[in-house]
Formats: structure tokens, sequence, C-alpha cells
């Protein structure tokens, strides 16, 4: 198993780091240090060996003869090195010249030999005497700008395996801690792709020690969260029942007046107690709707799209032609939903609902069933497209509604949507000239 592939190894992240980073370190030290070896080898021996030739030449020179041509091909940077690099003189014991591999530059003087000087043009020179046993004395010079560019060459030589170490070091840190933080960018990609209502606890295994204190703290985080969100849908439902009990007696008390008797003036105020206990009683549906949403668990199976779909324009069919709403099934296939039958028959429902309430007398609605999408399209007022991500929101209504509603269908289908792993989006409509609502299922999510 590759190193990328073992997630598990090592008992903390730091650990992980030291395991990785140590023995890549090593490895680009020895590599640096045979790099470095080798270069000085070479270096080292090429100057050995200029020597060498020089000391040839010199000697050879000093003695009256001279090296073969052949030969001399071969050492032809050593020769020109010899004559442009070195001054070798001897003098007798009478202090007279008897050799002079350099005539045209001035003689060192007794006091300057030994010493780096300036000697007209010829620049720095670094001179050493050797004493003859015959009382005569052997001189020796070399430019000082030679010493410098040999010594310049040496740390080149060196710099390349330095620099060859330095950037090793880099990648092999770069690459220790970017393994050893694994644990980290797992944790924060499980985290990143969970949805609002995700708040299972997340497993420690593997993790490394250092994360183990931060999970179980966000682990404790989130069973508060959903103890609170339990007592909140509690609450709402609670609420909406009590609500309810109330409102329905105030209706019964209210059909028993007889309108007919009442005046002009009370009848109008008898229509706005109805109107508004209507709206009261619709409101805590949509609560109780909203909170079984919220917390929708029904098991989940392969449903036939087309089977929910038609069942649910039957429901509502009565509805629309009271209202002269011609609602038409145009084409469907046999799609099918890994999801509830009964949370996709509620939310196709609510957007006919809607889409049957807010259309006026005589509008279309056309619905259809291909490629495994369901299109519930119309020709009402439509949905302005910087609004058509906030209807989902709960009691989200467009302000050139005038049909009573509770502003919590919408936010129905969306939370019973997301509880089926199920997508729906108001879009720009194809064949009408009203809204149009799409729902569809990704095909990650279908079992």
């Amino acid at each position: 198993m590759s190193l990328m592939q073992n997630r598990s190894w090592g008992r903390s992240i730091r650990q992980r780091i030291q395991w990785l980073l140590i023995p890549l370190l090593a490895v680009a030290l020895v590599v640096a240090s045979a790099t470095l070896f080798m270069s000085a080898r070479i270096k080292v021996s090429s100057l050995l060996q200029e020597q060498t030739d020089i000391l040839a030449i010199a000697t050879s020179t000093l003695s009256g003869d001279q090296i073969e041509q052949h030969a001399e091909e071969i050492i032809r940077e050593s020769v020109e090195a010899y004559e442009g690099k070195f001054v070798i003189r001897i003098r007798d014991a009478e202090g007279v010249i008897t050799f002079d591999s350099k005539p045209d530059l001035p003689p060192f003087s007794q006091e300057e030999i030994g010493e780096g000087m300036v000697i007209g043009d010829g620049g720095i020179w670094l001179v050493r005497r050797y004493d003859l046993s015959s009382g005569g004395e052997l001189v020796i010079g070399r430019p000082r700008e030679e010493s410098d560019k040999i010594v310049w060459q040496v740390v080149l030589s060196a710099l390349v395996p330095l620099l060859l170490v330095f950037g090793a070091s880099v990648a092999a840190i770069l690459y220790a801690v970017r393994i050893g933080l694994m644990p980290l960018s797992d944790l924060s990609n499980e985290l990143g792709h969970r949805t609002a209502d995700q708040l299972d606890t997340v497993t420690t295994a593997g993790r490394g020690e250092e994360l183990v204190p931060i999970i179980r703290s966000l682990n404790g985080l989130f069973g508060r969260i959903k103890e609170a969100m339990r007592r909140e849908r509690e609450f709402i439902d609670d609420a909406a029942h009590e609500i309810r009990t109330p409102l329905a007696a105030i209706k019964a008390q209210i059909q028993v007046i007889d309108r007919a008797t009442l005046n002009a003036d009370a009848q109008k105020r008898f229509d706005n107690i109805v109107l508004g206990v209507d709206r009261a009683a619709s409101m805590a549906d949509g609560l109780l709707d909203q909170a079984k949403a919220d917390q929708s668990q029904t098991p989940k199976s392969p449903v036939k799209v087309a089977s929910v779909l038609r069942k649910s324009i039957a429901e509502l069919l009565p509805v629309a032609e009271n209202k002269g709403i011609n609602v038409e099934l145009a084409q469907a296939d046999g799609s099918v939903f890994h999801c509830a039958p009964e949370d996709l028959r509620i939310i196709i429902s609510n957007i006919l609902t809607n889409a049957i309430k807010y259309c006026p007398t005589g509008a279309q609605i056309q619905i259809s069933l291909t490629s495994g999408k369901i299109a519930i399209e119309d020709s009402g007022r439509g949905i302005p497209e910087n609004m058509r991500a906030k209807i989902f929101e709960r009691f989200a209504r467009l302000e050139s509604n005038t049909a009573q509603g509770a502003g919590l269908g919408l936010s129905v289908v969306r939370s019973l949507a997301d509880a089926n792993n199920l997508k729906v989006a108001a879009v720009d409509v194809v064949a009408l000239d009203g809204a149009r609502f799409e729902i569809w299922q990704p095909e990650s999510s279908l079992a």
C-alpha cells in the first residue's frame, strides 16, 4: 500500500511528519554529500593534473629540452597556464638570473620576495623564494587572481550540492507536512461535504492524537445542536397542535351564526373573522407540515415517479377545474427515484398547489417527466430571478401575490427534497410564460 493510501499509520500528526521528514532529509544529505565529493574530486584531480603538467613543462625547460609536439597538444591548457600564470626564475650565487620563464615581467626585489605586491601592470603576484645549496635561489611566482579563481571554482563546485540539499530539504519538508496533515485535510473535507442537518458524530479512528480533542469537542457541539433542534421542532409541533384546537372551536362557533341575519357592516366583520381563522388554521397546518418535513425519516425505496405524479395531479385536478385552470401531463417516462413515496407526493402536491393558487383563472399548467427530471410549468405571473432561491425559505412570499398563504409550502418542499437527496429549483421557463420548477435526483444519490 502506498504512503498516500495508508492514512492510518502513525499515532499522531507529529510522528507522521517526523517519520517522513527524517528519512527524506537523510537521503537528501547523502545525495548532496556524494555529489559534493564527486565534484570536489573532479576539480582537485583537474588541478593536480595541471600542476603535474606544469611541473613537467618546467622540468623539461630547465633541462634544455622540450616536450614532444603530440604530447604538448594534450597538455595545451597546462602549457598556456605555465606561460601566463607562472614565473620561474633561478639566480646563481652572484645574483645573475640563469633562467627566467617570463622575462618580460620585471624582476622581483630581494625585499619583496615572499609577499604579495603590485609590479607595474603585472598585477598582484604571490611569490616564494627557495635557497639553493649552490648559493643561488629559486623564485616561483603566481598571480593572486589565479589563486582567487581557484577558490571561486572550489566554492562554486560546492555551491551546487548545497543548493541541491536546500531544494531537496524544502521539497521534503513540504511533502512531509502535506502527508502529515492529511488527517486534518480528511476531517476538513468530511465536514465540508456535510449538509446542515448532518450532525452525526465524527469518528476519531486514524485521525491523529492532536485532532482527537477537537473531534470530541465537535461531537459535543453536534450533540447540543441536535438537542436544540429537537426541542425547537417539538415546540413548533406542540404549538401548532395547541393553536389548531382553539381555532377549530372558534370556527365551529362562527359557523353557527347565520350570516344573513347580520347587517352589511357586521357581515364584513364576520367575513374578516372567518378569513383570519382560516389563515391562522392554514398557518398551523403549515407549521405542522414544516416540523414533520424537518424530521422526516421515512424509509426510502425505488419509486416510479410517473405513478406518484399521476396521483398528485388527480388529487388536485378538481381544485384546478373549479378555477378554470387546465392541468396537462405532457409526457411521463419510466424514471425512478430512490426516496420516500409520500415525501415525493407532498413535494409535487405543494408545487402544484402553489401553481393553482397563484395562477389566474384560465391559466395553464404543464407537467412533464423526462430523463429523470420532473418539470412543472405554468402561465402565471412568474417568479423574479432574484427571488428564485429566496422563495424556498420559511414565510417567504412574493409581493405581487394577493392570494392568502402561510409562505411555508416551498420551505416544506426544500426540507423534504434535502431529506430524500432530491434537488428542486425554480428555473427559466421553456414553453409557457410563468414559473417553472424542476425536480431531479443526482445520479450519485440513486441506489
